[in-house]
């Protein structure tokens, strides 16, 4: 991996841009050493060890930044982040709500349209499964006004659940 250039992707959010086969990958920089959220452009001096930031009202801001601190992100192991699952089964889901303190069965009593409520009822109570894009899923989110991070959260944990403790 070899460092080719620094980019601000948004404002604050510079990311080291480096070489690697078949393309590039960006890394973020390390924490300290950061533009503000306010940073409009940077410019990096690598003799000096300096990242220069222009901030939004025309001010600059020097970050101490060098060949080393580089080399060292260049070295840090890349963490993923996890992959939100699209189903997980329907235990897991149930105990992902109890920890969480939701109450499914309430929900659903709560639907006001009878109709709805019974379709909704017998959705849950005959599943084994549940999908992430399931409109009753996505209901159910929407009436908690959980937003689709907080969701894919709540899967992510689910599917790390054991269904029989030991």
């Amino acid at each position: 991996m070899t460092f080719d250039r620094i980019d601000l992707l948004a404002p604050g959010d510079a990311r080291l841009i480096f070489t690697v086969p078949g393309g590039e990958t960006d890394r973020p920089l390390p924490e300290g050493q950061r533009p503000p959220a306010t940073a409009v452009a940077i410019a990096l001096d690598l003799d000096a060890g300096e990242l220069t930031a222009t901030l939004e009202d025309g001010s600059s801001e020097v970050i101490a930044l060098s060949a080393a601190d580089i080399a060292a992100v260049a070295a840090a192991p890349v963490v993923e982040p996890p992959v939100v699952p699209t189903s997980v089964r329907k235990i897991q889901f149930a105990l992902q709500c109890l920890a969480m303190g939701i109450d499914i069965d309430a929900l659903l009593a709560a639907i006001p349209e009878e109709t709805e409520r019974k379709v909704a009822q017998a959705r849950w109570s005959g599943a084994t499964v549940i999908f992430r894009a399931d409109p009753l899923v996505l209901m159910l989110a929407a009436a908690l006004e959980m937003t689709e991070a907080d969701l894919d959260t709540a899967f992510i944990a689910a599917a790390t659940l054991d269904p029989i403790p030991s």
